[in-house]
């Protein structure tokens, strides 16, 4: 067995973006041109590939080929402990009725290869494929031997990446605990991965829901919430936004959603978002450097909030900025939209309750 490719390997475990690589070194061992993983989940399909055969993947992905044929069901069905290829999932009558093959692969010249299941932390599972040439046929059972030999170093190395990860956000959690943030690493299914005692003592305000999912006893919070992780796990990924929270005993605080892009690119990535919660509690006006931190306010937009809170009228405002009435009333419905404010009283009064529970 070839010592560099099993260094290779669990190398991969400690550094996700060495899988491209391993990808590539499957593929001269199966004679095919690239390889990919794909990882299912509620928001679509996650996925990484070797670098001859992105563009391939990448269409197979956006096309939505991935449901249209029978490959990947076959594949969890076959429920062996290694690779499998097309011989050993399909007739011939079925793999040229099938839409993957006869629509999409064989056109571009593909057909054959060989796939297989890596367990990851989750419960869940990363679906390994090589890609050969359809003029080369199919994958011979010497071949498959030889990608079995690898089997259970890649199945190990996938395991291990995805606990890493899973570890780092618990870190994570707890590192911003140390800096006294109470905070929650959530995943692309909203799933908490870890909570930091910060967090937990948060009890008015967050609850874990089935499933682990993070929520806000807040309707209007919790909506928001949702919002803000489905914009950082899809539309939207560099996105971070801020709102305020209310809890049954009419306490404030504010919610930070925080995007964690690096771990997001990761097929085996746990994380994809921070949440920070920051209670509010009686103190005098803020300064204007922390409404720009907390609620992601422009200066401008900071100075306004400031200004309202501190008792001034929109008149007096713009008067002091040299600015039209018009330019400050257009300033506020920017902070009030991005305080999820509706009104400017309400505005005043989540000012008001502004102090970091540092």
């Amino acid at each position: 067995m070839d010592e560099d490719l099993l260094a290779l390997i669990y190398e991969s475990a400690f550094e996700p973006a060495l899988w491209t690589k391993v990808l590539d070194s499957l593929s001269d061992v199966a004679g095919a041109r690239g390889g990919a993983l794909y990882y299912p989940n509620s928001e679509g399909l996650r996925w990484m590939a070797s670098e001859g055969l992105k563009e391939l993947v990448a269409e197979y992905v956006a096309g939505g080929w991935v449901g249209r044929g029978r490959r990947r069901a076959r594949i969890r069905a076959a429920r062996q402990n290694g690779f499998v290829g097309e011989r050993e999932l399909f007739s011939q009558d079925e793999l040229d009725a099938d839409p993957i093959y006869r629509d999409f692969l064989r056109p571009r010249g593909y057909g054959w290869g060989a796939a297989t299941l890596l367990p990851v932390a989750s419960g869940a599972n990363v679906t390994l494929g090589l890609e050969r040439d359809y003029a080369r046929g199919p994958v011979e059972p010497s071949t498959l031997r030889r990608l079995n030999e690898l089997h259970p170093h890649l199945a190990r190395s996938a395991l291990v990446a995805s606990r890493l990860q899973w570890e780092r956000a618990r870190v994570a959690s707890e590192t911003l605990a140390v800096i006294g943030l109470p905070a929650a690493v959530v995943d692309r299914q909203r799933r908490a991965l870890a909570v930091n005692h910060l967090a937990e003592a948060l009890s008015d305000f967050v609850q874990l829901r089935a499933k682990d999912q993070l929520g806000l006893k807040d309707k209007t919070a919790d909506a928001l919430l949702r919002k803000a992780l489905a914009d950082v796990t899809s539309t939207n990924p560099g996105a971070a936004c801020a709102f305020p929270a209310r809890s049954e005993a009419n306490g404030l605080m504010v919610v930070n959603v925080v995007p964690v892009t690096g771990m997001a690119r990761d097929v085996f990535a746990a994380g994809v978002a921070l949440v920070l919660f920051s209670p509010l509690q009686e103190a005098r006006t803020p300064p204007v450097e922390l409404l720009i931190t907390l609620f992601r306010l422009t200066p401008k937009e900071a100075r306004v909030a400031h200004g309202l809170a501190a008792g001034a009228t929109l008149d007096e405002l713009a008067a002091i900025g040299n600015v039209s009435l018009n330019t400050v009333r257009s300033q506020l419905r920017v902070v009030l939209e991005k305080t999820g404010c509706a009104r400017q009283a309400e505005l005043v009064l989540l000012l008001s309750r502004v102090r970091l529970g540092l």
